[in-house]
């Protein structure tokens, strides 16, 4: 009995798909993002209460505001 759970076991791990190595990507560079005028960089300080608000994301303040009145 223990013989026929062990082939049974082993033949599982033998099944399945071939593995297909993806295609290379076809970018050949990095995109230069815009210079922000308005990003700084504060060490030390605290975050503020609502820190994602300073995403300026209409979308994310929905999703938190969301969270927040269902937590």
């Amino acid at each position: 009995m223990a013989f026929l759970l062990a082939v049974c076991v082993v033949s599982g791990c033998a099944a399945g798909p071939r593995y297909a190595r993806p295609a290379d990507p076809v970018q050949t560079g990095y995109i230069t993002p815009a210079p922000a005028g308005d990003q700084h960089i504060s060490l030390g300080g605290a975050a503020p209460e609502q820190w994602w608000t300073l995403l300026r994301s209409p979308q994310i303040d929905h999703l938190v505001t969301q969270a927040l009145q269902n937590n």
